[in-house]
């Protein structure tokens, strides 16, 4: 049994699909046998358009809006489910993961919204798919009328010329994403300014020189702070948004890091930059065990300033340096002063034998006292029962030691 079917208009297509009623019922017996749609109800759906509602009409579908495509799916499966499934999936799968249709999609979009913010100034000319390479180049021009001068900000109409700009924008499913687009040169009109010709900007896209987008940068770098320089360029890579160590890395170290917390004591010591060449102060936090800064001299006025960057320090353990002491009081006058324990003690170790030394003749008239003479336990047993007098009962002691005999070794008993 062949059918032959034509819509021209939305309404045609609800009465076609209508009209499919006896030739679903001839299908249902083999549709539950074989869990399949028959060839003949297959070829009919096709001739209605069911597998192309979304497609435009300009490359072979129907181009139905939303509501339409909805009442069609309804009058399917309202013969039966399991046709109102297949023509559901079928044509909802092809608008929304065909990658030739996800071209047109982006073809008639007059400007990509998505990458720029301000999508009025930009064109998308043209898209391509490489299944080879996984790519999805997109190529965009400017249409804005003026563009600003990045040094005076004085907007121009001027133009000079043209050039190209490659950004490699986040992944689109497995498709990794570039944007080629023509920005323009301009010329500065302000004649003290010293730039003359100037590259147009996109400062919420990217930045000047780089070749990523903002958001694609953002990634990389939490990718970065989490796995490390190597990993996360590999994990980046398996995302679809390819890129070496070196740049995760250089983006990791322009992030500023969280804001430091007002340490409560702090600590001030010497610190070597260099070993035996440069000296600095370090400036460490008592109670977190962190070290906070390195001053680059050691001097009252550079501690001055470093604690002047930490208001609210209530108490200081400083080396016993009168330019710390005096850098103390000018930077923190409300902090409580204390002398580092560790360097105190160590003075205190390398002066005692400076001070002995210097007074060896009165250290060897003072007469020596003996010491008393150290005892053993036997010893001192038998001098107390001499001296405990007699008839008195000694206290039940637990003797020190103890010889313990170990059992014989008894022999197993045979198994049965």
């Amino acid at each position: 049994m062949t059918t032959q079917h034509s819509a021209q208009s939305p309404n045609d297509i609800v009465t076609v699909a209508q009209a499919l009623a006896p030739l679903v019922q001839e299908s249902l017996f083999t549709m539950e046998t074989e869990h399949r749609l028959p060839i003949l109800l297959v070829n009919a759906l096709r001739e209605l358009g069911a597998f192309r509602l979304a497609i435009p009409r300009t490359y072979g579908g129907l181009e139905l809006d939303p509501m339409m495509q909805v009442r069609v799916v309804e009058e399917l499966s309202r013969l039966d489910g399991s046709v109102g499934w297949c023509a559901m999936v079928s044509s909802a799968g092809s608008f929304a993961g065909s990658w030739p249709l996800l071209v047109i999609i982006c073809e008639r979009r007059e400007t990509p919204i998505a990458l720029w913010p301000q999508g009025s100034e930009f064109q998308l000319e043209s898209v391509q798919t490489d299944d080879l390479q996984r790519a999805l180049p997109l190529v965009v021009t400017s249409t804005a009328t003026a563009a600003a001068c990045p040094e005076c900000g004085q907007l121009s109409r001027r133009y000079h010329s043209r050039y190209w700009r490659t950004i490699a924008d986040l992944a689109w499913a497995e498709y990794t994403v570039q944007v080629r687009g023509a920005l323009r040169k301009g010329h500065c009109r302000t004649t003290d300014c010293q730039r003359r010709i100037f590259c147009e900007r996109l400062p919420p896209v990217t930045r000047p020189r780089w070749r990523r987008a903002v958001r694609g940068a953002a990634r990389q770098q939490h990718l970065t702070g989490a796995r490390g320089g190597a990993a996360g360029a590999r994990l980046s890579a398996s995302l679809g948004c390819p890129v070496s160590r070196h740049p995760c890395l250089r983006l990791l170290r322009r992030t500023p890091g969280p804001a430091p917390l007002t340490p409560r004591v702090l600590g001030v010591e010497d610190g070597a930059q260099r070993k035996g060449q440069r000296y600095g102060t370090v400036l460490i936090d008592v109670e977190r065990r962190a070290p906070l800064a390195l001053l680059p001299a050691r001097e009252a006025a550079t501690l001055s300033h470093g604690l002047q960057s930490h208001p609210g320090v209530a108490g200081i353990w400083r080396a016993r340096a009168g330019a710390y002491a005096e850098g103390v009081r000018s930077g923190a006058p409300d902090a409580v002063q204390g002398a580092a324990r560790v360097p105190l003690l160590r003075h205190v170790a390398d002066a005692g034998p400076h001070v002995f030394g210097q007074h060896r003749r009165a250290v060897k008239t003072v007469p020596a006292v003996p010491l008393p003479p150290v005892t053993s336990v036997a010893a001192r047993s038998v001098s107390e029962r001499s001296a405990r007098p007699e008839g008195t009962t000694p206290p039940v002691s637990v003797p020190l030691t103890a010889e313990v005999t170990p059992r014989a070794a008894q022999p197993r008993a045979e198994r049965v």
